[in-house]
């Protein structure tokens, strides 16, 4: 791995990144799981794969967030500005994620 070198000695915390940034694929058997298990189980995986993989944008933006919500007062004009932002985002991302679902589902 190109990462051993430039990680040194810290071998286990190299290969810990290694193996989450890989595991973030969210691309899980649904055929193997719908012939094994059945299609309500199947169903109920693709959904937390297309959940979980949805969930990267807001989560990055809601860090970026907060460390922007550290910087002010609660009571200033900029913060509450970016929580409103960020309130509006969130309703244009769940509004878009429930459409993309929907349409994974109907190829489901």
């Amino acid at each position: 791995c190109v990462v051993w070198g430039v990680c040194g000695g810290l071998k286990l915390l190299c290969l810990w990144l290694y193996t989450f940034v890989t595991s973030l694929t969210f691309d899980i058997p649904v055929d193997t799981i719908r012939n094994y298990w059945g299609e309500k189980i199947a169903l109920y995986f693709a959904f937390v794969a297309h959940y979980g993989s949805s969930l990267l944008l807001p989560g990055s933006f809601g860090i970026a967030v907060f460390v922007i919500q550290l910087m002010f007062d609660s009571h200033q004009a900029k913060r509450q500005g970016v929580d409103l932002g960020f309130a509006v985002a969130m309703t244009i991302w769940a509004t878009m994620a429930l459409g993309a679902w929907k349409r994974a589902e109907a190829a489901f």
